[in-house]
């Protein structure tokens, strides 16, 4: 496994109380360079709209906002390093409002970089990051999956509902066949962007960003530019693990309206849909639209409840689907 590569992804939302009118969008683009080189990765390409900017990296991408953000990032970098240096580099941050840290099953945990190879350590490098920064009275709630998947959460940091789609174990030639990648951009498109209802019913297209990479990988940005919503994907097809994450905010049934098509395409083996959110009513939706996927039945379910902030309460919910005809 000396080319080995963990397509599993790190993730960090981060709600920050800033002052100005640009916030984090007012950031140049020279310290989102210095920063994300530290962490271990790169940025490729960059879209913009007035309300969001959105970078696509050498390991997966960071979205930015005015008040909050969202970076995913993949192989061996260390994503906590990025809150470290924003709250120490930026005065004009006045605090933290909330952190969100999660990763699916890492199949190489033992080739993380230190502080990232355990639940015990990731426990304590959350617990340190947010000493460092003196964030008073945001305790720090750990959720583990049981199967190396985990969620940290300390505040609110999600200002509305985010899902993320996970899926491993792709078919060892739809899944691995770059010219697929494309119905990722594709059917969000038809699907998600241009219905009437949708964020982007003022006609104008949404802004693309993708990027495949060699010997293998696919990433896809996109952002709508009348509102804050985003759609990211990204594809690492290995042989020795294959793994695909799409994710998106505002109503999850956006993105489980594209979800039929892609399952039939690249033929998972394993799904895990995961929501955030305050509303309750979306988890029943989405319990409801998985009975209509053929060939996938749930297996698993996991459900907490955190008090956030105020009297909202933040509802994690996973489901773990498993295809019925594929070989395990």
């Amino acid at each position: 496994m000396d080319d080995f590569y963990e397509g599993a992804e790190k993730s960090i939302y981060l709600g920050v109380a800033v002052e100005g009118d640009a916030g984090l969008l007012g950031i140049e683009r020279e310290f989102w360079d210095r920063v994300l080189a530290e962490t271990g990765c790169t940025i490729l390409s960059e879209i913009k709209t007035e309300q969001c900017t959105a970078f696509l990296l050498s390991e997966s991408s960071l979205f930015v906002w005015r008040r909050n953000l969202l970076f995913k990032t993949c192989g061996r970098t260390t994503p906590l390093t990025l809150v470290e240096e924003l709250g120490r580099a930026l005065p004009w941050v006045r605090g933290i409002t909330g952190l969100a840290y999660s990763h699916g099953p890492f199949l190489r945990e033992d080739l993380q970089p230190s502080g990232y190879r355990s639940v015990l350590e990731e426990a304590q490098l959350v617990k340190t990051t947010l000493d460092d920064l003196t964030i008073p009275h945001l305790p720090c709630l750990v959720r583990h999956f049981g199967n190396g998947a985990v969620h940290y959460l300390s505040g609110n940091p999600y200002r509305e509902t985010v899902t993320e789609i996970q899926m491993v174990g792709l078919h060892p030639h739809e899944g691995s066949d770059p010219r697929n990648y494309g119905v990722f951009r594709d059917v969000i498109q038809d699907r998600v962007t241009t219905r009437p209802g949708q964020p982007s019913s003022t006609g104008k297209p949404w802004h693309v960003d993708e990027r495949y990479f060699e010997p293998c990988g696919y990433s896809l940005n996109m952002v709508c530019p009348a509102s804050s919503h985003y759609t990211t994907v990204h594809v690492t097809p290995q042989p020795t693990f294959s793994y695909v994450s799409l994710e998106g905010n505002g109503p999850p049934l956006r993105l489980m309206d594209v979800l039929p098509a892609i399952l039939d395409l690249l033929k998972p083996t394993e799904v895990r849909i995961l929501v955030n959110t305050s509303q309750p009513i979306w988890t029943r939706k989405i319990r409801h639209r998985m009975t209509k996927l053929k060939r996938y039945r749930k297996v698993r379910k996991e459900q907490y409840v955190s008090r956030w902030t105020g009297s909202r309460e933040g509802h994690v919910v996973t489901y773990q689907l498993r295809c019925t005809e594929c070989s395990m």
